[in-house]
């Protein structure tokens, strides 16, 4: 599972903190092929939007934009970009994001990120229930106006 972290730093100067796969990167050509990943998923499908998250998917990759909990030098919430490639859970998501997090001393809110999958998860299964009630009525007209002319 491969799985990008990009965080801005706490004084906000520019320069992004980068975690990939677990590992907090140092090396300047690692920092660039962590953010051209990144940048990829900007046209993938928007799943959820608000001015505090934002999730995008493709296939099983997800791609999110939030902030930590933390603040930075003059008290705003610290942005980061949080990309993966799969995932089997949210439970599993929350978990290694937690992890990636505290390579950077940085703290989620991780019960708020656990609600908004939760919905969207929701709401895609909805979405299917949906289709598949207006496929059987659209089904069941054809049928009866078929079985009408005969």
């Amino acid at each position: 599972m491969h799985r990008i972290l990009v965080s801005q730093t706490a004084n906000n100067d520019g320069q992004g903190l980068y975690v990939v796969d677990g590992v907090l990167v140092k090396d300047a050509d690692q920092k660039l092929a962590a953010h051209r990943k990144t940048m990829e998923a900007s046209n993938w499908r928007k799943v959820y939007h608000s001015e505090e998250f934002q999730m995008r998917r493709n296939g099983n990759a997800l791609i999110m934009q939030a902030y930590f909990t933390n603040r930075d030098h003059v008290g705003r919430r610290i942005f980061f970009i949080y990309f993966l490639d799969d995932f089997n859970s949210t439970d599993e998501l929350i978990e290694i994001l937690k992890k990636d997090a505290n390579q950077l001393e940085r703290q989620i809110d991780a019960d708020t990120i656990s609600m908004i999958i939760s919905s969207i998860q929701k709401d895609k299964k909805l979405m299917k229930i949906i289709t598949a009630f207006l496929a059987a009525i659209v089904f069941g007209l054809a049928c009866y106006y078929i079985i009408k002319k005969i």
